[in-house]
């Protein structure tokens, strides 16, 4: 993990302009300090040999830490989920959702020179998501994303495009995240990036037709991530996993892909009282 410091404000303005459309804008203003490693202890008390212990700032794409800036971001994003259905009641209305996907498109500028502000760019993005309910065969999720940098005169390391990477044993949310993607490797500011996780929760449409496993109760999962930037940066995985195991933990294999070829495999747990697990923006 790369951290700074930073001392922020943020203002936001969210308002439903019709049925299932809403539109928010926000403007963001950071001060922002690098960190930097200056001890060698651990939190039990022990050292660790410092030669072993990274720099703080993401070593693969930069040579040094970010310096002292500010930066000032305006955004707007409008949300649409058509077909979108209420239940009107004298105080309030009730979203009880719509069988069409959610879209979602943003639109922000890193503004220069405005309050001592060091940063310039313009970046976009647009995603579509759903979760379809199939009854007896399960349960499909999915999230694709689209995006990139219009304008980028000064971009500043923490305004790059990240992908969500995970290399520790925990899962990470799973509609968000690749669970073997390197953190910082394929971080750019390139014109065009995409993103795409996919993934079916059988339910027990296939493991009931087990009686002993039909008696756990576990549930079957599969699917896949993916993002790419171009041919020489881009990743993919597939997984399989069990769901439902004593309520709360899941378990999948993982096989990741980069331009290379096989990337590595693993095994991730996820724990169901940790429910950033399942977010989806």
């Amino acid at each position: 993990m790369k951290i700074y410091e930073t001392w922020f404000g943020k203002v936001q303005y969210t308002k439903g302009i019709g049925d299932g459309l809403t539109l928010e804008g926000g403007l963001l203003f950071q001060s922002r300090r690098p960190l930097n490693n200056t001890d060698t202890s651990t939190f039990w008390g022990r050292s660790r040999n410092k030669e072993n212990l990274t720099p703080n700032w993401p070593t693969e794409i930069s040579q040094e830490n970010i310096t002292p800036h500010e930066a000032l971001i305006a955004s707007v994003t409008i949300r649409y989920r058509p077909g979108t259905r209420y239940i009107e009641l004298p105080d309030r209305k009730i979203n009880i959702g719509s069988k069409y996907p959610l879209f979602t498109a943003t639109y922000a500028r890193g503004i220069n020179k405005v309050f001592g502000s060091d940063v310039e760019y313009d970046r976009w993005r647009f995603s579509m998501e759903d979760n379809l309910n199939l009854k007896l065969a399960g349960e499909f999720r999915y999230r694709v994303v689209i995006g990139g940098f219009i304008g980028k005169s000064k971009v500043e390391l923490p305004d790059y495009q990240h992908f969500n990477g995970n290399r520790v044993l925990t899962a990470t949310p799973y509609l968000n995240s690749f669970q073997l993607a390197p953190y910082y490797e394929n971080s750019n500011v390139d014109n065009f990036f995409s993103i795409i996780h996919i993934e079916h929760r059988f339910n027990g449409f296939l493991t009931n037709k087990i009686p002993f496993v039909r008696k756990l109760n576990f549930h079957l999962v599969a699917g896949a991530n993916a993002f790419y930037v171009n041919k020489n940066s881009n990743y993919y995985e597939f997984f399989v996993g069990m769901d439902n195991v004593f309520k709360i933990l899941r378990f999948d294999y993982v096989w990741g892909f980069n331009e290379q070829g096989f990337f590595d495999q693993g095994i991730k747990i996820g724990i169901k009282a940790f429910s950033t697990l399942f977010e989806e923006n």
